[in-house]
């Protein structure tokens, strides 16, 4: 019972240093838009805003957090806290379907490599991709039971199905789990030799779920998603994906991998007998392999239909890999089980130290996303509109700006000017068809009416291209910019000749 104590123990503290990002991180851009939705009362007003153009996930995200903020208000961790429980309560089922056919060694190795990876970050974050991940562990688990039964119960079957098709209501991207299961039931029917069809049958059966995402998936269709930040290489999309999202997973992937196969490969010769390949069912070695490949999945769907690729949305590549790593660890540490609890000891102390550390600190948020706009409260910039570039920071700042300052701010919006100098068009229509909702202390405008009422103001840009149009366009029709002191060049005053 030991390992259980110490699991409980180390998701502990991993809620706890979750829970303190959490209050010490304001909300950003997307988290904004789901708090936007997330307000509204569960009904027609809500499937509204849902269907408006300004946001495109599915309905649970919005129910979910709706009901979060209903109970427990809009702070930064209440806003949070499903995706907090959702986080843990994923990496506890991970253990279980890390450790089946294992031990649980191997379940201690998951929890701790999946948690140093990106997807950590979303733990934290008024977003689906935590959610997403218990529910594909879940979906996992369940996969496990049926795979162990010769003749599966039917509960399991739709259980499966269900979980599956939460996943989708969830995210839309959640989708890719779809192929990811059923090339895993495909391998189980090459194991038993016979062809699966029950199996393969509940998998599928979650597909219609995504009729509830048409209307957002319409909506978006007027958007134009281009440049690299919705765009990226394959290079990005895929190695780059890896590097950024793994981190040390990456390197403990390709480490164990290369001693085992080097170790199998030398066996004949005198290695070690135990230092073998894990045994791994093929169904699931298929299973961890494809949701590994997932972003390959997702990117080129984005390429064939032109909508966005983020690298978030193929955040389930981290349980895959954790999954094939953990495995492999247990079994490089197996014959060595002082070795293996010492290292496990020294990373989940290293845990418990930085909630520890998180829990002492200060219950202030650390960052104003307003930034410093003290040089514009006193004169000549008091009374002048204050106009952002980056749309982002637009919205950021307005949030959690007081109304005296906020009112002040302003966001040019336009679709053809941002596709001619950002390539998308994406944040600006959001803005344009969420403007609603959005309970802005500020204004959205369109480019006309900025041209025909603002000629001098300050202007708050940055030399950022994803999202920025304005500032090159008005040095392309020759406004006059000017540094404002002590600012750098993040604060310009703008004059029309």
């Amino acid at each position: 019972m030991l390992h259980r104590f110490c699991l409980l123990l180390l998701l502990a503290s991993i809620m706890l240093a979750a829970a303190g990002k959490a209050r010490d991180k304001h909300f950003w851009f997307d988290e904004i838009l789901t708090l936007t939705i997330s307000r509204l009362p569960v009904g027609p007003e809500m499937w509204d805003a849902m269907t408006a153009g300004f946001e495109f996930n599915p309905p649970l995200l919005y129910l979910v957090t709706h009901g979060a903020i209903q109970w427990f208000g809009e702070g930064h961790i209440a806003a949070r806290l499903p995706q907090i429980i959702a986080g843990i309560g994923g990496l506890l089922i991970g253990f279980a379907v890390v450790s089946r056919g294992s031990n649980p060694v191997a379940g201690f190795w998951f929890v701790l490599l999946l948690s140093s990876t990106q997807m950590f970050a979303y733990f934290y974050e008024a977003r689906p991709y935590s959610i997403v991940f218990f529910v594909t562990m879940l979906a996992w688990f369940i996969w496990q039971k049926i795979a162990d039964q010769s003749q599966p119960r039917l509960m399991y079957l739709i259980a499966l199905t269900m979980s599956l098709a939460v996943a989708i209501l969830f995210h839309l991207w959640s989708i890719v789990l779809l192929p990811c299961f059923a090339a895993s039931a495909l391998a189980l029917s090459y194991e038993r030799k016979q062809f699966l069809w029950r199996e393969i049958a509940a998998v599928c059966l979650a597909l219609p779920v995504i009729a509830f995402c048409f209307p957002m998936i319409r909506a978006s269709r007027g958007i134009v998603f281009g440049g690299p930040i919705y765009f990226p290489s394959l290079w990005n999309a895929t190695i780059g994906f890896y590097l950024d999202n793994l981190g040390l997973l990456l390197l403990v992937f390709l480490g164990s991998t290369f001693i085992l196969v080097s170790c199998a490969t030398l066996r004949r010769k005198g290695a070690p007998a135990h230092l073998t390949l894990p045994l791994v069912p093929l169904h699931e070695m298929v299973l961890a392999g494809s949701l590994i490949l997932s972003p390959l999945m997702i990117f080129a769907v984005t390429k064939l239909t032109h909508s966005a690729f983020m690298s978030r949305y193929a955040l389930v590549a981290c349980s895959g890999a954790a999954f094939w790593c953990a495995r492999m660890l247990s079994s490089i540490a197996s014959p060595n089980r002082l070795v293996s609890v010492g290292i496990l000891m020294t990373l989940s102390l290293y845990y418990i130290g930085q909630s520890g550390k998180l829990a002492t600190k200060g219950w202030s948020s650390t960052k104003d996303p307003a930034g410093d706009l003290s040089a514009l409260t006193i004169p000549p910039y008091r009374n002048l509109p204050i106009i952002y570039a980056q749309p982002i920071e637009f919205v950021e700042s307005d949030f959690y700006a007081p109304q005296d300052l906020a009112g002040r701010f302003v966001y040019v919006a336009d679709s053809r000017m941002a596709i001619q100098f950002t390539q998308t068009d994406g944040v600006d229509t959001a803005l344009l068809n969420g403007s609603r909702w959005l309970r802005l202390k500020g204004k959205v405008i369109s480019y006309e009416e900025f041209l025909a009422s603002y000629k001098k103001f300050v202007l708050l840009h940055d030399d950022n291209p994803e999202f920025n149009w304005l500032s090159p366009r008005l040095r392309q029709i020759g406004v006059r910019l000017t540094t404002i002191p002590s600012t750098g060049q993040r604060m310009l005053l703008c004059e029309f000749p």
